[in-house]
C-alpha cells in the first residue's frame, strides 16, 4: 500500500505505485545497489536516492527500508521515504556561504581571530587568518584552540568579562 504522502510525492495513485517497477520509481545507480545489498544482508537499509515522479521529474529522497515477515509468513518490505530536496538545497547554499566566508577570512589583509568567550575563563582562539598567523609566526595547528594569552600575556579574566559585555 501507499499512504497519501507517498501518492502525492510520486504524483501517482496507490494502484499505480503498486504496479510500478523499481526502475519506474528510483534512478538505478550505485547508491541503490548498495542499499539493496545492505538490506539483503542485515534486513534493513537507509540511503539517499534519486526518485522519479510520474511526470518524469526527479527528487532526492531519504529511503529507510526493512524486510519483515507478516503474520501469514509472507516476506514483505516496509519503506519510509522523505523528500530531502529542500534540505539538500539548504546544505548546498550553506556550503557555498561557508566557502565565501572562508575565502574572505583568509584573503583579508587585516589580522583576524575568532575567539570563544567562555564565562569565567580566558578566551580561546578558535580560528585565525593568515595575517594573524604570520604576525605571530605560528602555524594554524600551533595557534588554534589555545588561550588568548598565547598572543597577549597581559590578558586576564577581567578582560574576558569586558569582552563578553561588549559582545552581548
Amino acid at each position: 500500500s501507499a499512504n497519501p504522502a507517498a501518492r502525492k510525492m510520486f504524483g501517482m495513485t496507490e494502484e499505480e505505485i503498486q504496479k510500478a517497477k523499481r526502475q519506474d520509481l528510483v534512478v538505478v545507480n550505485a547508491q541503490l545497489e548498495q542499499g539493496i545489498k545492505q538490506r539483503e544482508k542485515v534486513g534493513q537499509a537507509r540511503a539517499e536516492l534519486t526518485l522519479k515522479r510520474k511526470d518524469g521529474t526527479t527528487f532526492e529522497g531519504e529511503v529507510t527500508s526493512s524486510i519483515f515477515t507478516d503474520a501469514d509468513g509472507v516476506v514483505k518490505t516496509s519503506m519510509i521515504i522523505r523528500d530531502v530536496t529542500e534540505r539538500k538545497k539548504a546544505e548546498e547554499k550553506l556550503k557555498a556561504n561557508e566557502e565565501r566566508y572562508k575565502a574572505l577570512f583568509e584573503q583579508v589583509a587585516d589580522y583576524l581571530l575568532v575567539l570563544e568567550l567562555p564565562k569565567g575563563g580566558l578566551p580561546i582562539i578558535r580560528d585565525a587568518n593568515e595575517a594573524a598567523l604570520k604576525a605571530h609566526g605560528y602555524t594554524r595547528e600551533e595557534f588554534v584552540n589555545k588561550s588568548i594569552r598565547l598572543v597577549d600575556k597581559r590578558f586576564d579574566e577581567a578582560d574576558t568579562e569586558k569582552l563578553i559585555e561588549n559582545v552581548s
